[in-house]
């Protein structure tokens, strides 16, 4: 799907299946962006809770972001500076979650990894929706919809072998 920094796609379908994944989750997605300099999310189902992937330029420097909430608190990972990015062209990024690990990947390369243990905590709010290109509730973070290109999103109610990743 194109995005065009104002568009998403919320999914009922994903958001009623990701409430049950309490112990492991992988969710991953291919993206281009037209603007690496610009906040923007790539899939979420976050807001107090759930887990979300994004581009954060906010920071001196700017990087890649997976977050996920378990056992009460967020993990989040910023490791993989968006300088290494190019504008148009595609990318594989992919978090999983074993339970007592949390990874980042992009493409074929584990880019990040922290250990976090505990159930998947999600949003209590039944109006958070997963979402393809925005935040969970875009009408309040509506600058950072998505630019580009999104496909190929998944979710999978467990976790994935590196084997299975590469």
């Amino acid at each position: 799907a194109v995005f065009d920094g104002s568009s998403f796609i919320y999914s009922d379908t994903v958001n009623k299946a990701v409430g049950g994944l309490n112990k492991e989750v992988c969710y991953a997605a291919w993206f281009r962006t037209t603007d690496k300099t610009a906040s923007q999310v790539i899939i979420s189902c976050t807001e107090t809770g759930g887990f979300n992937l994004g581009i954060n330029p906010s920071d001196a420097v700017g990087y890649i972001r997976a977050e996920l909430y378990a056992n009460g608190s967020y993990c989040s990972m910023k490791d993989y500076s968006t300088d290494n990015l190019e504008n148009n062209k595609w990318y594989f990024i992919l978090a999983n979650y074993n339970g007592s690990t949390f990874d980042l990947w992009l493409n074929d390369t584990k880019i990040s990894s922290a250990d976090k243990s505990g159930i998947i905590g999600y949003p209590s709010n039944s109006n958070v929706k997963f979402t393809i290109g925005s935040e969970a509730n875009p009408e309040t973070n509506a600058d950072q919809c998505f630019k580009g290109n999104i496909a190929d999103v998944r979710v999978y109610n467990r976790a994935l072998t590196d084997e299975q990743i590469v």
